[in-house]
């Protein structure tokens, strides 16, 4: 039995299903301890689990929500300290944010796919679903950084343009983007920045290549600019090196962003740091970061600069109403006429292991016994077609309400037998740099669209 047990980034265990939340809660100790920068992200319930790590051993029972005795346990418990508080001689970080008109050309592509994503949208008439309205918001986030035939990026020549004068005053940058491909994303502004000899850190690059990249970074002024991905890069690195943060797009949730400033502002950094978020006027940027500021207070009282993701704080219509559309009443309707969509949230990683067995056996597929999976796969389904050719799923199964990133196609890879096909289904969805790989690598992805994709078609 341990005296005591100190977990460092301890929103990892904020999901109490998963097995290191489990792994760590079994330790024996007489005291422990949870440090974490963003105990919570979505929700105050995110923090329930982190309280059950504290009081795994003393047998007080944890308060059943948000409520008066929650608020007297997180009084008793949690201790909050601002960086100023504890490190005085840390410099001040400032963040401004930057309004910026699209280009020409930009605007014009733009202008293009949002009537013509309204319209579509319209026209789907009751089948239309918030993930149409969703995919929608994303082409139009990626035009806001680039258009791809020209080229013309506002965001990118103004962070050029201030490069070039950070540069020859021996500053050095990081730039976050939530895409990396070469047409919207990191790949596409190490590209436009390729003078300032920048490294990449994205999901899809192996641990060695990742870790050679903040070396090299660490090491050699020579590169001026490391270009990361929002979700791979913007937690537990340390990159003091730059003193200027980029925001090449904004996320859903403000937390995540100031995570990745940290990544700068953080102890043995001699300099102030400033960070810059772009957002395009007259934009779905524009519209989103007006919900964003309104929802961000939220929790204010609770922990420090941390918000709620917006993707799972707006409702229908809020989302809807982005492109001034109404959300349809059919599927209001349609609840009378079809079994509801399970309630991902309030579901665990063996409730929906057990949900997806009963789906797919109704959909045709045979299960192999749960005994023969190999460690960190959750089913084996396999069906034949017409012809006789057999699907072989080896599935695992994970009920997050967040995307998974390219760290756990990584792991279900390295689980599947060659004879089968790797899959992972989660409702939260998945990140681009998870997408990216599983694309490269042959695994297959469900979402919560394609669940309930499925459970609608084995009802």
């Amino acid at each position: 039995t341990w005296d005591l047990v100190v977990l460092d980034e301890a929103s990892k265990i904020k999901n109490r299903e998963t097995g290191v939340s489990m792994a760590c809660k079994c330790i024996p100790a007489h005291r422990r301890w949870a440090l974490t920068g963003t105990p919570l992200e979505n929700r105050v319930e995110d923090l329930l689990s982190i309280l059950e790590f504290l009081l795994a051993a003393s047998g007080e029972r944890l308060p059943g929500g948000p409520g008066p005795a929650f608020r007297e346990l997180l009084s008793r418990l949690q201790v909050r300290r601002r960086k100023a508080d504890v490190l005085p001689e840390l410099p001040p970080k400032q963040v401004i944010e930057v309004p910026l008109e699209l280009g020409p050309l930009q605007r014009a592509a733009y202008d293009i796919v949002e009537q013509e994503g309204i319209v579509q949208l319209t026209k789907l008439g009751s089948a239309v679903a918030v993930t149409h309205v969703l995919e929608l918001i994303t082409r139009l986030k990626q035009l806001c950084n680039v258009e791809p035939v020209s080229g013309e990026s506002s965001k990118l020549e103004e962070i050029g343009e201030r490069l070039q004068r950070l540069v020859a005053e021996g500053h050095r940058a990081l730039v976050f983007s939530q895409f990396t491909s070469t047409e919207h994303g990191v790949r596409a502004a190490a590209r436009r920045l390729a003078a300032y000899c920048p490294l990449t850190f994205t999901g899809d690059m192996t641990p060695a290549l990742r870790t050679d990249a903040i070396d090299r970074f660490m090491r050699d002024p020579t590169h001026k600019v490391m270009i990361l991905s929002l979700r791979a890069g913007g937690v537990g690195l340390n990159l003091q090196a730059a003193s200027y943060v980029f925001h090449l797009d904004r996320w859903w949730n403000p937390a995540i962003e100031d995570q990745a400033e940290s990544r700068a502002h953080r102890m043995g950094q001699p300099y102030p740091v400033t960070a810059y978020r772009y957002t395009c006027l007259n934009t779905i940027e524009e519209r989103i970061a007006a919900m964003l500021e309104a929802k961000r207070q939220l929790f204010r009282e609770v922990v420090d600069d941390v918000s709620l993701d917006l993707r799972a704080s707006l409702t229908e219509e809020e989302l809807f109403g982005l492109f001034g559309l109404r959300a349809p009443k059919r599927e209001r309707r349609a609840v009378a006429h079809r079994p509801p969509v399970p309630d991902w949230g309030s579901m665990t990683d063996a409730a929906l292991t057990l949900w997806l067995h009963d789906r797919l056996t109704a959909a045709g597929y045979r299960l192999v016994p749960r005994s023969e999976a190999p460690p960190g796969i959750d089913l084996l389904a396999v069906r034949a077609d017409e012809m006789g050719v057999e699907t072989r799923l080896a599935i695992r199964c994970r009920c997050d309400r967040e995307a998974l990133g390219p760290e756990m196609v990584q792991e279900v890879l390295a689980a599947a037998d060659n004879a089968w096909v790797p899959m992972i289904a989660c409702p939260g969805g998945f990140t681009e740099e998870a997408e990216h790989l599983a694309e490269q690598s042959g695994a297959r992805l469900w979402n919560g669209v394609d669940l309930a994709s499925l459970h609608h078609s084995a009802a």
